[in-house]
C-alpha cells in the first residue's frame, strides 16, 4: 500500500476541517479557516505563506462564499498537488504574485510548477 504524500495528508486534513466548519456560527468561521490554512501550509516559506494568509483573509472578509474553494484550490497549487478546482484569472495572478514575490525563498520545483499552472492558465 502506497503511503500518502505529506502534501495529500496536508489536504485531505485541510478538507475535512473546512467541512466540519460548516456548522459554526458566522464570526468563527475566518480564525477556525486561518489556523486549518496554517496547519495545512506549515512546509511553506514564511514569506509565502503569510502572503497567502493575507489573501486568505481578505477574500473571507470580502467574499466569502468564495474563501474556502479559493483556499483549497490555491492550497492545492502551492502544495504541488494542484486539484483542477477552477481559478479566475485575477485570482490566477494573486498566486502569481504570491509565488514570485517570494522566488527567493521558495523551492524551485515549487517555482516551475506554480508558474507552470500559472502560464497554463494565461495569467503570466
Amino acid at each position: 500500500m502506497e503511503t500518502m504524500r505529506q502534501s495529500d495528508k496536508a489536504l485531505s486534513t485541510l478538507q475535512s476541517e473546512l467541512s466540519r466548519l460548516g456548522g459554526l456560527s458566522a464570526p468563527e468561521i475566518p480564525h477556525s479557516i486561518r489556523s486549518s490554512a496554517e496547519r495545512a501550509l506549515s512546509p511553506l516559506p514564511r514569506g509565502l505563506k503569510e502572503a497567502f494568509l493575507q489573501v486568505l483573509d481578505d477574500k473571507t472578509r470580502s467574499q466569502p462564499e468564495r474563501a474556502r474553494d479559493w483556499l483549497m484550490a490555491a492550497a492545492s497549487v502551492l502544495l504541488m498537488e494542484y486539484s483542477g478546482d477552477p481559478l479566475s484569472l485575477e485570482e490566477w495572478k494573486e498566486l502569481r504574485d504570491m509565488v514570485s514575490d517570494a522566488s527567493g525563498e521558495v523551492d524551485l520545483a515549487l517555482l516551475e510548477y506554480a508558474m507552470g499552472l500559472v502560464l497554463d492558465h494565461g495569467a503570466l
